[in-house]
Parts: structure tokens; sequence; C-alpha cells
């Protein structure tokens, strides 16, 4: 049995609709805005992780030093030997720094890459689970739009 509404009963429902799916789109940029930091905060891990291995590398070798270039300012840099360290200043969170073994430093920072991942996948889901939501609220206020257009001509009809 098919309910019928009336015109502002369907006004009503499209009104609330909407403001619904302005909800679920405030909610999906913040969701991709999340996805956005992590992915830049990946690269950052990813650059760092090599950059401890090829220090562990090198350290196997037998290296003393490297070469380097260090950023002074914007575009400009200037060439430095490095000394392979032993250990390096690793930050824990809220800017506490602490003194770690290169292999330590590793692990640490393979560890936080994997739980940055994580997240990101969990996100994801929840980013994707918001779209299908908002897919599912536009087409029923396409339908409920069809509807009111449906009941707005059988008016004019029934007055002509």
């Amino acid at each position: 049995m098919m309910i019928k509404m009336t015109v502002q009963e369907i006004q009503a429902k499209i009104t609330q609709k909407l403001a619904r799916l302005r909800i679920l789109r405030e909610q999906a940029e913040a969701y991709q805005s999340i996805i956005t930091q992590n992915s830049v905060l990946l690269e950052e891990l990813v650059r760092t992780r090599e950059t401890i291995r090829e220090l562990i590398e090198l350290k196997k070798k037998g290296v003393t030093s490297k070469k380097v270039f260090v950023r002074i300012g914007l575009g400009t840099f200037v060439a430095t030997e490095l000394p392979i360290p032993e250990k390096i200043l690793l930050n824990i969170g809220a800017d506490v720094l602490v003194l770690v073994p290169l292999a330590d430093a590793l692990a640490l920072v393979t560890q936080t890459e994997e739980e940055v991942k994580n997240e990101t996948m969990r996100v994801q889901n929840l980013l994707n689970g918001i779209i299908r939501l908002i897919e599912k609220e536009e087409n029923e206020v396409l339908q409920l739009q069809q509807k009111l257009a449906q009941l707005s001509q059988h008016r004019k009809s029934i007055s002509s």
C-alpha cells in the first residue's frame, strides 16, 4: 500500500534530506582532508625510513661520512660532510626528542608508517561509506523532486 504525501510533506522531506546531504558532504571533506594530510606524512616517513636505511648501510660498509646538501633557505642549500652517526634524534611525539640507535629509529619509523597507512585505510573506508550515503540521499531527493513535479502536474490538470 502506497502512502500519499502532501506537497508540503514532500517539500519538508526534501529540505530535511538536503540538510543531511550538507552534513554528509562536510564529513566527507573532513575525511578527505585527513587522507591528504596522511599522504603527506607517509611521503615524509618513507623518505625518513630510506635515509635511515642508507645510513645503516653506509655504517655497515665502514663509511664514516657522506657529502650532503643542507637547506639553509628557500631553494638555497650548502654542501657539507655529514658524519654517519651511531644514534639519531627521533621525535617521539609532542616534540620530545630521544637519542636512539639507527636500527631502533628504523623500527620506530617503520612502525609509525604502518600505523599511518592503517589509519588512512580506516578513514578511506569511512569516506567510502559516507559517499554511499550521499549517493543514496541524492537519489531519494531526486525521487521526491520527481514526485513533487508529478503532484504539481496533477494539480494543474485537475484545476484546468
